[in-house]
């Protein structure tokens, strides 16, 4: 994600009054939005190892929600009898379906 200041857009040569950018160029910087929100590092088991993520939003702008889905592909090498997915409390999950195929060997 970008932020980029569009008080630069002045026809002048001036300083933009709103950050260090000069002569009309533009900047952008990086945000780590886990310093922003200050959220837990949440991490798979390090035993998973994802080999793909498809990930549906259709957001409603009228009700300022969204619906969405997930699918995570994943190969676990090692035995388990158990996944930990963790999600944000302010979800509503209202569907779960897990899925375990075995590899052939």
């Amino acid at each position: 994600s970008y932020i980029v200041c569009d008080s630069a857009n002045d026809y002048d040569d001036r300083d933009c009054s709103y950050c260090c950018i000069q002569n009309r160029s533009r900047s952008k910087r990086s945000i780590d939005f886990n310093d922003v929100l200050k959220l837990p590092a949440y991490r798979m088991p390090r035993d998973l190892r994802p080999e793909s993520y498809e990930l549906e939003i259709r957001p409603s702008i009228k009700d300022a929600t969204f619906r969405g889905r997930v699918k995570i592909i994943g190969i676990w090498p090692t035995p388990g009898s158990r996944i930990k997915l963790d999600a944000h409390q302010d979800l509503n999950i209202k569907d779960v379906k897990a899925e375990c195929l075995v590899a052939n060997t």
